[in-house]
């Protein structure tokens, strides 16, 4: 019997079953033709019933009369593969729980399973993690794969490396040289100010400084996070210049918040140091105390939208001056829950005709808001987002100016576009990622995920989809000046949050071998470099709010530096050997911002000290050069960093500084040295504590 089978230029078959084809040997039919495993479909007329059964995956004879038969006979094999597989899982699911009742009960293992089959267990289900845990009894931490610096985790030739540029006598004098100005600031008597609208007014500056910070976070912040109603705040702003006593306790407080919020980035942040850190973040600082303190003592009887707006920006201005960092993503879910408790997860069009139109949208923002703040936070501490699992509306804030929203302002059902530039534009696009953008926290941090690089193919493309889908309101030109409209910080964000995601979905695959990692190294540079570029134009036009509001410039440089380092390995990865000259203007443009950074904070020097390193690392990769000439050079760049703040103090006294010794730096005075790194506190750890190598091997 023939069997004629049609052909279909649509039908597609699985791949699978000849991945292996190769490994065997082709076996010779009667009529010359190879039939055996390692003959693929194309060998074979497409008519004959041997192409069926190749395609299906079974080695058969010539003359098999059925290909239904065939097809049969493969269906009963892969159901009984089946029932054993779902044999097997609940099986290993029993041993799951065998293993969670051993680990509650420490002082009597299950019969039959030894405590190093135990450990053997938790080691294995946790060796494919990015994730890190340290400490030990209950003063741990733990940061999870989308923590920035996970990746470090995998760059085991940075450790030597960083050891050795860390062991420095020169480094050595000035990092105790700014220890001791950090005692005295430590000790440092503060004032004892009073919460009533008197004691307030003493810590507001003139008017004229007032007007410009105001000014200045209404043209960047305002345009990102819209969380105040921009007619009403300057009417009470004009009028409360005009009779300061009479003003409202919350609205000074609302003020300091704002100045605090963009301080650090403002020009005169840098021009003067008092005790080791700049004044002008010490003035932000003190701002923040205040307005966290007057928000304590009151009494949430009477909530108005000023409660949960001044939340809002009591958290940026911790982010934005580097305040309890180690607690933003706790500090992120509380404000969300906040919301929740209110109900600003559900539609506000839900509550009627008793709340405003005015109030009802200041609801869709106010949420907008607290929603990609917790996500973002989410994102830097390596954890799930609070929102996972809980059922929400789909709130989307109107792209609408507040000028449109009048008394006798209308809800309206529908968003409006958000290809229009308004300040509220950023938060409406930002719905049209949403979903996506918590899927992937979601899949990048779950311990029991396992992402194939099908998966991550498939999320990339949908991040590139919605990449392209971004409104383009400002062109950037080179030549065109150094003011930029406040439409550029919004465009630039959208595109930084979720090309951030190309570096996260792809990092785990950058320092495995093959050809998967070759494109996983070549995306992740990419990436990295459009970040960096972003950043580099904000910082030339002299807006500096994202550089210090978030972490991308460290995220983005050691990932650059870490494909950098892993291509110099693979003499084929043509595209990454050839991007040799951008990658050391992309590093010395990051280590310049980073060191901006710095001066502005006068902290968080041990980022600073792995990007110095690790540029160092794979220029002496590249290079005939003896490997001490680029430890020298990264102890250089970190020595002159400390040599500017130095020469920036203003001495309250003329105490003279006494050195506890001399010598090199050791582990332990490193670690002094950077306890105010913003990613987990190292006081108190050796170098090999400091250095964040891997959950089983710190």
């Amino acid at each position: 019997m023939t069997v004629v089978a049609e052909s279909c230029e649509s039908c597609t078959y699985d791949a699978y079953p000849f991945q292996n084809a190769t490994e065997c040997e082709p076996t010779t039919s009667t009529d010359g033709g190879r039939t055996g495993p390692g003959r693929t479909p194309h060998d074979l007329n497409t008519h004959s019933p041997q192409y069926l059964a190749l395609a299906i995956g079974n080695e058969l004879p010539v003359d098999v009369s059925s290909a239904l038969e065939l097809q049969a006979r493969r269906i009963e094999e892969l159901e009984s593969k089946l029932a054993g597989l779902d044999a097997a899982a609940a099986k290993q699911a029993s041993n799951e729980d065998v293993h969670e009742a051993a680990l509650a009960d420490s002082s009597k293992p299950p019969s039959g399973l030894s405590r190093t089959s135990i450990k053997y267990s938790l080691h294995e289900r946790t060796s494919h993690e990015n994730m890190l845990i340290r400490g030990k009894g209950f003063k741990t931490q733990f940061y999870g794969a989308s923590f920035p610096i996970s990746l470090i985790a995998h760059f085991s030739e940075l450790k030597t490396f960083m050891r050795d540029v860390t062991t420095s006598e020169s480094l050595a004098r000035l990092q105790r040289e700014l220890s001791n100005l950090e005692r005295r600031r430590r000790f440092r008597i503060r004032d004892n100010t009073t919460h009533d609208i008197k004691g307030l007014l003493t810590l507001l500056p003139s008017r004229q400084v007032v007007d410009r910070h105001v000014k200045l976070y209404f043209e960047s912040m305002e345009n990102i996070y819209h969380i105040l109603f921009a007619p009403d705040l300057w009417t009470e702003y004009d009028g409360f210049w005009q009779n300061p006593p009479n003003g409202r306790p919350e609205f000074v407080v609302i003020l300091f918040l704002l100045m605090a919020i963009v301080y650090c980035a403002s020009e005169q942040a840098t021009s003067g140091y008092a005790e080791g850190r700049p004044t002008a973040r010490e003035t932000a600082v003190k701002w923040i105390e205040v307005s966290e303190t007057w928000f304590r003592e009151q009494t949430p009887k009477s909530l108005k939208v000023f409660f949960y707006q001044i939340q809002c920006l009591i958290f940026l201005a911790k982010q934005a001056n580097s305040v309890e960092r180690k607690k933003s993503w706790t500090a992120a879910g509380s404000l969300l829950r906040h919301g929740m408790a209110a109900g600003l997860h559900r539609e506000p069009s839900l509550l009627g005709e008793k709340t405003s139109g005015i109030d009802k949208e200041l609801r869709r923002r106010l949420w907008a808001t607290m929603v990609e703040l917790e996500l973002q936070a989410s994102i830097d501490r390596g954890m799930q987002a609070s929102l996972t699992g809980y059922s929400v509306d789909r709130i989307v804030p109107m792209n609408i100016d507040d000028e449109e929203i009048g008394d006798h302002f209308q809800d309206f059902s529908e968003p409006r576009p958000g290809q229009r530039y308004t300040p509220s534009a950023f938060l409406t696009i930002c719905q049209d990622s949403l979903k996506l953008r918590q899927e992937i926290v979601f899949l990048i941090n779950n311990p029991s995920n396992n992402l194939r690089y099908e998966d991550v193919l498939l999320l990339e493309g949908k991040v590139i989809q919605k990449l392209e889908t971004l409104p383009c309101w400002t062109k950037y030109d080179d030549h065109g000046g150094s003011i930029l409209p406040p439409s550029f910080l919004p465009q630039v964000l959208l595109d930084i949050q979720l090309r951030q995601f190309l570096i996260i979905l792809h990092s785990p695959f950058t320092y495995v071998s093959g050809t998967r990692s070759k494109y996983s190294r070549t995306a992740s540079f990419e990436a990295a470099a459009s970040i960096l570029s972003h950043h580099s134009k904000l910082v030339k036009s002299g807006n500096l709010m994202l550089l210090m509001l978030r972490n991308d410039v460290f995220r983005a440089a050691i990932s650059v530096c870490h494909n950098m380092f892993r291509a110099g390995f693979d003499t084929n990865d043509l595209f990454l050997q050839s991007m040799r000259l951008s990658f050391s203007q992309l590093l010395e443009e990051a280590i310049a911002m980073l060191e901006a950074k710095v001066l502005r904070y006068g902290k968080e020097d041990i980022s600073y000290w792995f990007i110095a390193a690790a540029y160092a690392l794979v220029q002496s990769k590249n290079s005939s050069e003896e490997t001490s000439t680029y430890v020298q050079s990264a102890r250089d760049r970190i020595a002159k960093l400390y040599r500017n703040v130095l020469c920036l103090q203003e001495m309250p006294s003329r105490e003279p500084i006494v050195y506890s010794g001399t010598g090199s730096v050791t582990s332990l005075e490193i670690a002094q040295s950077l306890d105010s790194f913003d990613y987990f506190d190292v006081a108190g750890y050796d170098f090999d504590e400091i250095w964040p190598f891997g959950p089983f091997e710190l």
